[in-house]
């Protein structure tokens, strides 16, 4: 059971999704008083509607007690209203995917950086001996520092793609609930 007032109330539900340096995707729930200024948002919503879902009955006179065009008029509200949330949180999500990949880039290029400075040490070291010994080993140190430079350069390749976030809204549900 739910903690609402009785009363009739229309509920809209979205899925968000967002795609970039990693994926979210979630359910919105909204529920509005048919016959009240009543604003139910977030978990409250949630279990409102899955409440009602689990445990409540068809409704089938429903059309009789409800004015179907106010009914439909607070659904397409609650549908506004969620299509606005999703734009302020994709927009959001876009700022600290951003922000995220910035920051992992840098990491991966510090590293590189890191990397880099113990070959070159050692090609150094090894041109510097004259020692011929040593001078063949220059050419397995070029390739161990050109494939770890690949590996983390195709890394930030990989991340540059997915700087450009996807978000994707999408309807799941609506309805009418009456709550006794």
């Amino acid at each position: 059971t739910t903690s609402q007032p009785a009363g009739i109330y229309v509920y809209f539900v979205m899925r968000w999704s967002v795609s970039g340096s990693r994926d979210i995707e979630r359910l919105e729930y909204l529920v509005k008083g048919l016959d009240s200024s009543l604003l139910i948002d977030g978990d409250a919503a949630e279990l409102m509607v899955n409440t009602a879902a689990l445990e409540g009955r068809d409704w089938l006179g429903a059309n009789m007690h409800v004015d179907a065009q106010q009914a439909a008029s607070l659904q397409d509200s609650c549908r506004a209203d969620l299509e606005e949330r999703f734009r302020e949180f994709a927009a959001a999500q876009k700022r600290e995917d951003s922000d995220r990949i910035r920051l992992m880039v840098r990491s991966l290029e510090h590293h590189l950086e890191n990397k880099k400075r113990k070959p070159h040490d050692l090609i150094a070291r090894y041109t510097a001996s004259g020692d011929a010994k040593r001078m063949r080993m220059i050419p397995a140190e070029r390739g161990r520092l050109k494939k770890e430079t690949q590996r983390v350069e195709g890394r930030i390749a990989e991340l540059r793609l997915k700087e450009d976030l996807k978000a994707h809204d999408s309807a799941v549900s609506g309805g009418v609930i009456r709550v006794i």
